[in-house]
């Protein structure tokens, strides 16, 4: 990731991420998108299916099944806790026996 504060640093900034990305994932393609200065958590991914067409929209990454929900910032607390008491109260699930042991 790169900030750029002056229009001048573009170029330059912008050919230095696609450098950055193309040793490390194979590919150069890069994306600009504006900064938030004051952010107190902000944290993406990049989803990309096996023909390595990119998904920046979550919406369109949930209709293709890449991820099982959108969750909006305000509604995530209430659903982490929710997982979290589903986890605590989660039971393995056993087959029942439908023989007891076999004698030797």
């Amino acid at each position: 990731m790169k900030v750029v504060r002056l229009l001048t640093e573009l170029d330059d900034a912008f050919a230095s991420a696609v450098r950055e990305s193309t040793t490390a994932f194979g590919r150069g393609e890069c994306f600009v998108k504006r900064f938030l200065e004051r952010a107190r958590h902000l944290e993406t991914q990049c989803l990309a299916d096996d023909a390595g067409k990119v998904v920046d929209n979550p919406y369109l990454a949930a209709e293709h099944g890449y991820i099982d929900a959108v969750i909006r910032p305000s509604e995530t607390r209430l659903e982490v806790a929710g997982a979290l008491r589903r986890l605590r109260d989660k039971r393995p699930d056993l087959a029942p026996r439908k023989h007891g042991n076999i004698p030797l």
